[in-house]
């Protein structure tokens, strides 16, 4: 009998320790979504012309931060991209931007952002605004502001009029179409 109850007493500290979870006690937060609902360009020129930068990247890395006061954190994923072409604005060799997309955990509670995140090495064509309190530099409508460039094809990574007209573009026409907004497009070297 004592065998048995020491071998009970052993299972019982080994799959449910006394100090407690980390995962399960991040299960018992609650979940705070922070919903975005940017302001979206009619058209392809309007975003273009709303824009401070519009650039070709390829995603080198990401992190998620919060930005804003302490009592009302927004959540914000930070990219560093290799600059691969310039299609309006000036820009260094590299660029940080950011995005409402991510996820943080703060002791009492867990704060999301609704955006889904954009991939490290894919490249993107971003449409960029100055925005200092968001971290320097942030898509433009948010996802609305992203072309995922695919084996030569645009695809637009937001919902609407703009995202349907360019969807399945060739990245040669996709990128003709901004020359006609600005004939200054400089290729990086």
């Amino acid at each position: 009998m004592n065998r048995l109850l020491t071998a009970l007493t052993l299972f019982l500290l080994i799959a449910f320790p006394v100090q407690g979870n980390p995962a399960a006690d991040s299960a018992n937060k609650p979940v705070h979504v922070q919903e975005v609902l940017p302001i979206v360009p009619d058209t392809l020129r309007e975003l273009f012309t709303s824009s401070d930068d519009v650039l070709e990247v390829e995603i080198l890395s990401s992190d998620v931060r919060a930005v804003g006061r302490p009592s009302n954190p927004y959540v914000r994923m930070f990219y560093t991209a290799k600059v691969v072409r310039i299609r309006k604005g000036s820009s260094p060799a590299q660029v940080v931007f950011t995005q409402s997309a991510g996820e943080l955990e703060f002791p009492d509670y867990i704060l999301r952002a609704s955006g889904e995140p954009l991939k490290s090495g894919e490249r993107y064509v971003v449409f960029l605004r100055r925005n200092e309190a968001f971290g320097g530099r942030m898509l433009v409508g948010e996802r609305n502001g992203v072309f995922k460039i695919v084996r030569g094809r645009i695809e637009p990574q937001g919902f609407g009029k703009i995202a349907e007209e360019q969807r399945s573009v060739s990245e040669r026409s996709f990128g003709a179409e901004l020359d006609r907004f600005s004939p200054r497009s400089i290729q990086q070297q």
